[in-house]
């Protein structure tokens, strides 16, 4: 099951301190209330007793989904001590049970968005890793249009029957902008770099971003 306590929390406005759940871990597979409520944007925010502000909540989460074989740890900040802990772990699992070698890919992300990002592309059956040099792709294609303004990040979404991307910039005042994405592209990058991509593969969680992108298409 999920792994969830009250906790105290102090509203950012008024001062008052409410106790508010904090999961420190989700099983979507068995606690399906709490993987809706993280999708309901219910889980990483709280409502103050006293004066009503909504306030966002952020910390580190494991999200678990044994059903399709998944594992995304939201950690805002993280050592390179911990994250050598934790793939000990993972190895450990994995030698009591080696088909989770197979079964399992392990991600981490920074935010609360990137999180629901993943859980998006694997409720459509997509790579992540796709999704990510996709991205890369159309910005590298719109460089003129997006000029000086810094991109912030750009996330994946679904809009009726159609996949979108959605670039935010760092600069103040900027609207965000809005990229279709055509599932031909999808195809013909992950027919040119899955293959490589499988033959490269690191063990335990990876931090499989935009940044990475760049990494594998420009070495930057």
């Amino acid at each position: 099951m999920s792994n969830c306590q009250l906790e105290k929390i102090t509203c950012p406005k008024c001062g008052h301190e409410q106790e508010v759940m904090i999961y420190r871990s989700i099983n979507a597979s068995l606690d399906v209330e709490a993987r809706d409520k993280l999708l309901g944007n219910q889980l990483f925010s709280f409502s103050c007793k006293e004066c009503g502000e909504m306030t966002p909540l952020l910390f580190d989460c494991l999200y678990h989904d044994m059903e399709h074989g998944l594992m995304v740890w939201l950690k805002p900040e993280l050592s390179k001590e911990e994250l050598e802990e934790m793939n000990e772990g993972i190895c450990q699992m994995e030698t009591l049970d080696p088909s989770m070698k197979e079964r399992y890919r392990y991600r981490i992300v920074r935010t609360v968005n990137e999180l629901k990002e993943k859980l998006t592309i694997e409720r459509e059956n997509l790579d992540d890793r796709i999704i990510e040099l996709v991205k890369t792709v159309y910005l590298a294609h719109v460089a003129e249009k997006i000029g000086e303004r810094t991109v912030a990040e750009v996330m994946f979404d679904i809009i009726d029957d159609g996949y979108f991307f959605t670039i935010f910039y760092e600069d103040e005042g900027a609207d965000p902008g809005v990229i279709m994405m055509d599932m031909d592209v999808y195809r013909r990058v992950k027919e040119q770099y899955e293959e490589i991509l499988n033959a490269n593969q690191t063990q335990g969680f990876q931090d499989i971003s935009f940044e990475w992108a760049r990494r594998v298409l420009f070495g930057a």
